[in-house]
């Protein structure tokens, strides 16, 4: 049973290999920039947090000197707002504007490279049913399958950088306050649905 857990990681590492490497030549501009808001993505929570938190400090601080101020209390939520459209803004360019950027220019990549495989073969090879079926299913899936799992590697990513950045703000408050969140967002070892 773990030979099939540790075969079945492996692949997973050489797929995500490959596909990386077929993103990367499809365009390397697009998948860097790509790669660079998803790690933005992932910090942006962090950074508007802290700096909600900074200004409910000095909000905090002027009320106890000065009583209670509307004006902070709207500056407050208007930070709130700016910093939703400003998350909004970039998640608009990363994905309305780069991910069909760059789904386009890795379709046109992938069909060229089946092309490619398809002419180099044999009459014989198009003859054969398990061959003709193998191209069948190929041709059924190429175009959305290794985009879907691109995107699925972006999703952990963020995922994974959101995690961590979480775990290192909470630090300062004891090593107990991350570990527990950690312990509580983790899913359960029996699921296979990964």
């Amino acid at each position: 049973m773990e030979q099939t857990q540790k075969g079945a990681i492996r692949q997973l590492f050489t797929n995500t290999k490959r596909t990386l490497a077929i993103a990367w030549k499809a365009d390397r501009v697009t998948f860097l920039l790509i790669s660079f808001m998803t790690l933005l993505g992932a910090a942006a929570p962090l950074v508007f947090s802290y700096i909600a938190k900074l200004f409910l400090d000095q909000l905090i601080f002027a009320e106890s000197k000065l009583g209670i101020i509307s004006v902070a209390l709207l500056g407050l939520f208007a930070l709130r707002y700016v910093l939703r459209m400003l998350d909004n803004l970039k998640g608009i360019y990363q994905y309305q504007y780069l991910d069909r950027i760059f789904r386009y220019r890795l379709e046109n990549t992938l069909t060229m490279e089946l092309a490619k495989k398809l002419s180099a073969l044999d009459l014989a090879h198009f003859e054969n049913p398990e061959t003709q079926n193998l191209i069948q299913k190929v041709r059924e899936g190429y175009t959305w399958r290794i985009t879907q799992f691109i995107q699925n590697i972006f999703f952990v990513l963020a995922s994974i950088s959101t995690l961590i950045g979480s775990f290192v703000i909470l630090l300062p408050f004891g090593w107990w306050i991350p570990t527990a969140m950690v312990a509580a967002i983790v899913p359960r070892g029996g699921s296979r649905n990964f």
